[in-house]
């Protein structure tokens, strides 16, 4: 068994494919805040309704991000928790893979977006027309769906080096007074 988690947007969603490849099943829940919880749930429902167990899950692939930040993490340990305890593969893909067309973008900070074209991500106001993706106030939101993992274009491998991609730097400033929080004084 192949399967796939995302759970860098308020969608979660986890994707279940055979051996051979062939896709069995995807689904997916509104769960702003809950990641956990609702990857979790779903997980155990795919596997149930496959009639599998995470012990035959052989290839994990998790959504790395950009997107929300504990979201993403929440994912990435999971994902990576599994596949080690398993022994399977685990690979690793943008959130912006899961999106439908060419052109994707997702939420940034302070109302823009992070759009990519063409492999490159930029940040932008609002995105390009024929855009698609979540977090622009102007446009139906789309998001990342663990079905559209493409596998053929993952290397599986172990889970340590899977890490999230945030694209923005950490919202972190450093204590005005050095001394505070093991600064050199």
């Amino acid at each position: 068994m192949k399967l796939a988690l995302s759970t860098s947007s308020p969608v979660v969603s986890v994707a279940l494919w055979d051996d051979a490849g062939l896709f069995l099943l995807g689904r997916q829940l509104r769960a702003e805040r809950a990641a956990s919880a609702a990857t979790a749930e779903l997980v155990q429902q795919a596997l149930a309704e496959a009639g599998s167990s995470l012990a035959e899950v052989r290839a994990w692939a998790v959504d790395v991000g950009p997107g929300g930040f504990t979201s993403v993490r929440v994912g990435v340990t999971m994902a990576k928790t599994w596949a080690w305890a398993t022994g399977a593969g685990l690979a690793s893909v943008s959130s912006f893979d899961l999106l439908p067309g060419d052109v994707g973008y997702v939420p940034g900070r302070r109302g823009t977006v992070l759009v990519r074209h063409s492999g490159e991500v930029e940040i932008m106001a609002s995105p390009p027309a024929g855009a698609r993706g979540y977090g622009a106030s102007c446009l139906e939101d789309v998001y990342p769906l663990a079905e559209r993992m493409d596998w053929a274009t993952l290397t599986l491998g172990s889970p340590m080096p899977v890490v999230p991609d945030y694209v923005n730097p950490p919202r972190i400033s450093l204590p005005k007074d050095p001394r505070v929080l093991g600064g050199q004084a």
